[in-house]
């Protein structure tokens, strides 16, 4: 189906069918068949059309490992998002991303239209600046975290302590120096004909037969934990973490410090670009900048405190920085304020989204809350308050919002997120990974083995987990005075006194472990990994059916959401798919970005938002019914007669007989909802069904043995 739900496939009887069916009943008058026309007609205009997934115009950003220059195009290699490009001075972004979706890119190097990227993978390699790439070519089982391209070879290393060298562009790898682990290879340099190479905890290396084979250089340093290498004309510089900078200008064979106010010698990388040397130290954010060699040194690092600096270049006009989580910051080279150049980034892991009549207001890993006020279009960041930005979750219940962080407990917002304050009374400060809400009884669970429940909107919290043999919390449902959760022994408990009292629940009956919940009356969706994907259970978790029909083999559910009809599971690496009337799911992927992890979405009556793992949040409609996308041969064909049903008062006449205890019938309307459901006497072939109650409409019955389904039928009630 190449992610469509053919929504045109619907089963109707033909006009003619229905007016020979008119016809033959004398006692149906006009305004009945107008009536039915009508229906028809109403289907058939609300059900043509497909849905299509769309990204919102933000929020950018994102973790930025690497930045290299060639020229009036910057490169910016990007935390599982792949390369990003920008050709005026980081103002825009495009992705570089038609091979690299998903990539963590660690290193680049840049020859003319020649662009290597090392990654997770080993390296890809591009001949037309990044349209196209080749690759992987492994580096053994390392990552390729740095990448030098010379005039006769190509060196790549590794965080094995592995160096690697080439002469045919990457397509094959020859091992020439043999490392360890906790021995990272950061960095190549070149001066004329001799290389050099940092390696951690063992130092320099130098080669001079074009890095066919390595000596080390460490005369004068005074330790041996290196981070990077780089040259300015013949003179050859090298950083150590906790001992600053030095300067051979003899190839190596003697070091002298060069840390003259250098206020931070914990460094993390060194670069030469343009006129300067620059340092960036580690966990900080500070970038300290030298115009003469590394005769001195001055920070440059004004007016931002947020973001842990990766790397840093510099062009003629700029200096550009690469962060943790907010993406690409500029400043002028002389000036003294860094700005935000982030637009076409994505890189952003959304972990809740809440949808309010004039606002989208979603949770962020690593950058908070951020809020749109126009659908999506354009984005503003809401922290005020907030003493952490890595959020785990973001809920709303009337007017109150509320977020979870990663170990400062709960946050709440009463002016849609302008202001924070913390919501903490009787929680120990820990992270928060699941709140759910309803009228002024909340519930609060952490990763580990406590849930807590607010009757007063989260003002204060008591513990109701105290005594439970659980170790963790994997996910929680709630609805009425029932309350669910899943615990790290896959076992699934219920209280139905909100939480006063516990018992296990579905012992038995599911053979993978569940991860998500989901909740709508006494219908409970359960999500599992390891390859059993859906569960469901009609009888508030007694009894539970596998529903994976039309789901993909080896299924890992990784979220589920409800709204009325609407029944949304993400796929781990699989998108998006929804569960239609026949109980069979349907991928719902127009548009989808392949291969991300879903990790929350949220339903309106309008529209379903997504938010994927760093890419950020899609959008789209679901303005029309769940219908059936196809026929099953293996599915009988139900008798029932009269069809279409005056009076909703129909005899049906089933394909194969019913079974012990485990035979039902379930009617449902072309919107998926259950209308109605009865269980079955063994041995069954015929029944009666009254449906009396029912409005005129399209309706689908299907009969279930052991729980699967066997036999359907469409019909009529005018």
């Amino acid at each position: 189906m190449n992610g469509r739900v053919n929504i045109c496939c619907l089963w109707f009887l033909s006009v003619k069918d229905f007016q020979l069916r008119i016809n033959t009943k004398r006692n149906l008058n006009v305004s009945i068949m107008y009536r039915l026309l009508l229906i028809i007609v109403f289907f058939f205009n609300t059900f043509c059309g497909n849905a299509q997934w769309t990204k919102t115009n933000g929020p950018y950003g994102g973790t930025v490992k690497v930045i290299e220059i060639e020229e009036e195009c910057i490169y910016a290699g990007t935390l599982d998002a792949g390369i990003f490009k920008s050709t005026d001075h980081g103002e825009n972004w495009s992705e570089l991303n038609s091979d690299l979706m998903g990539t963590s890119v660690l290193s680049i190097s840049i020859q003319g239209d020649t662009i290597l990227a090392g990654t997770v993978y080993g390296v890809y390699w591009s001949t037309d600046s990044g349209d196209s790439w080749d690759g992987p070519a492994s580096l053994g089982c390392g990552k390729a975290i740095s990448l030098y391209i010379g005039e006769n070879c190509i060196l790549g290393g590794t965080d094995l302590g592995d160096i690697y060298r080439t002469t045919n562009l990457g397509y094959s790898w020859t091992k020439v120096w043999y490392g360890q682990v906790f021995k990272d290879v950061y960095s190549f340099t070149k001066i004329n004909s001799d290389w050099f190479a940092a390696v951690v905890n063992v130092g320099v290396l130098k080669s001079v037969n074009d890095g066919i084979s390595w000596t080390t250089v460490n005369n004068g340093l005074p330790d041996l934990g290196v981070t990077s290498v780089c040259k300015r004309s013949d003179s050859l510089f090298a950083s150590i973490y906790d001992e600053g900078v030095f300067l051979s200008t003899d190839l190596g064979n003697t070091w002298e410090a060069m840390n003259n106010g250098l206020i931070n010698n914990h460094i993390q990388f060194m670069k030469s670009e343009a006129e300067y040397l620059l340092v960036g130290t580690i966990y900080s954010s500070n970038i300290i900048r030298s115009s003469n060699g590394g005769s001195n040194w001055s920070s440059i690092f004004y007016n931002l405190s947020n973001p842990i600096i990766n790397t840093v270049a510099v062009d003629y006009n700029y200096t550009y920085t690469g962060t943790d989580a907010y993406g690409v910051y500029r400043i002028d080279n002389d000036g003294t304020t860094w700005v935000s150049k982030v637009n076409g980034i994505f890189n952003l892991t959304p972990t809740g989204i809440v949808i309010t009549d004039q606002h989208i207001i979603a949770s962020f890993w690593s950058l908070g809350v951020c809020v749109s006020n126009d659908n999506g279009e354009s984005w503003q960041e809401s922290n005020n308050g907030l003493d952490i930005t890595d959020l785990w979750t973001i809920v709303e219940n009337g007017n109150t919002l509320f977020v979870g962080t990663n170990g400062s407990g709960i946050y709440k917002s009463t002016n849609n997120g302008v202001n924070w304050i913390a919501s903490n009374n009787g929680i120990a400060v820990e992270e928060i990974k699941k709140i759910v809400c309803s009228g002024d009884t909340i519930f609060a669970s952490n990763t580990w083995k406590t849930l807590y429940r607010s009757i007063d909107n989260g003002e204060n919290w008591e513990l109701i987990t105290d005594g439970l043999d659980i170790n963790y919390i994997r996910d929680v449902a709630f609805n009425g005075s029932n309350v669910y959760f899943v615990s790290n022994n896959d076992y699934i408990y219920r209280s139905t006194n909100l939480g006063s009292n516990w018992t296990q629940i579905g012992v038995g009956q599911m053979t993978s472990a569940i991860t998500t919940l989901a909740l709508k009356s006494s219908t409970l969706y359960a999500g599992a990994y390891g390859g059993a994907g859906m569960y469901r259970s009609f009888d508030n978790g007694d009894s539970w059916e596998i529903l994976n029909e039309g789901l993909p083999y080896a299924t890992a559910v990784s979220s589920i959401a409800i709204k009325g009809s609407n029944v949304f599971a993400g796929i781990d690496h699989n998108g998006i798919y929804r569960l239609l009337g026949n109980d069979e799911w349907a991928e719902f992927n127009d548009g989808m970005v392949p291969d991300k992890e879903v990790w929350t979405i949220t339903l309106t009556d309008t529209a379903a938002y997504a938010g994927i793992q760093l890419y950020g949040i899609m959008k789209c409609p679901i303005n029309f019914p769940v219908v059936e996308t196809k026929e099953y041969d293996e599915i009988l064909q139900i008798s029932i007669f009269p069809n279409p049903s005056k009076d909703g008062v129909v005899k049906i006449v089933f394909p194969v007989e019913s079974t012990l205890n485990k035979s039902m019938l379930v009617v449902f309307d072309l919107e998926g909802n259950r209308v109605h459901s009865e269980k079955l006497h063994q041995f069954t072939k015929k029944t009666n069904l009254n449906m009396q109650g029912l409005q005129p409409g399209v309706y689908i019955v299907v009969m279930y043995n052991e729980l699967k389904p066997v036999g359907r039928v469409k019909f009529v009630i005018l």
